[in-house]
């Protein structure tokens, strides 16, 4: 009896292990998660809106540099 029971053990590790290892290589088949993509697509645009920040900062900075030579200008004559 105890011969059965260990050869049922047996078979029933093996085959186990046989749908552990099909399970494993069907999840490293399986495309990225959603939420991996969005991250990426969110770091990216982030990345966008900073270098929009910075260039409009930039711009603001140039164009205020500019008018004060043409108040003062316009204020002496």
């Amino acid at each position: 009896m105890s011969n059965a029971l260990k050869n049922v053990v047996e078979s029933s590790a093996s085959t186990l292990s046989g749908l552990v290892d099909e399970a494993r290589s069907r999840i490293e088949d399986l495309p990225p998660l959603a939420s991996a993509r969005k991250r990426r697509t969110r770091k990216k645009l982030s990345s966008v809106v900073a270098l929009m920040i910075v260039g409009f900062v930039a711009a603001m900075i140039a164009k205020q540099r500019r008018q004060p030579a043409t108040q003062m200008a316009d204020s002496v004559g």
